[in-house]
């Protein structure tokens, strides 16, 4: 299972822009909240058609840039979870993927 999470934020979107998005959403399906001035996204479940990262990459030729990402945790058996992120920048998708290193665990005390 996939946990998808977003907050993008932008220099001012053109009512254009706002009605390209929406028609986006539309096709899609998706919940979204946005404005001329941000976009939060929220997903969780099976993408087996990465259906939330081709909005996401529609998205970027819209909007161009965002500051912000895309964060899908996906959720393993193990515990073990890994993480992916996605970036808009010059109206393209940028991906890194990540893991989270754990330090030892410590004991907390409180008197």
């Amino acid at each position: 299972m996939k946990e998808y999470s977003s907050y993008l934020t932008f220099d001012n979107l053109s009512e254009s822009q706002l009605s390209e998005i929406s028609s986006l959403t539309d096709e899609y399906n998706f919940e979204v909240d946005f404005d001329h001035k941000f976009l939060e996204f929220n997903y969780s479940g099976r993408d087996t058609s990465l259906n939330v990262i081709k909005y996401f990459y529609k998205l970027a030729t819209i909007v161009q840039n965002a500051s912000g990402e895309l964060v899908s945790e996906i959720v393993n058996d193990d515990g073990d979870n890994e993480f992916e992120f996605y970036k808009i920048k010059n109206g393209k998708l940028f991906f890194q993927s990540g893991k989270i290193i754990r330090g030892e665990e410590e004991l907390i005390e409180i008197d």
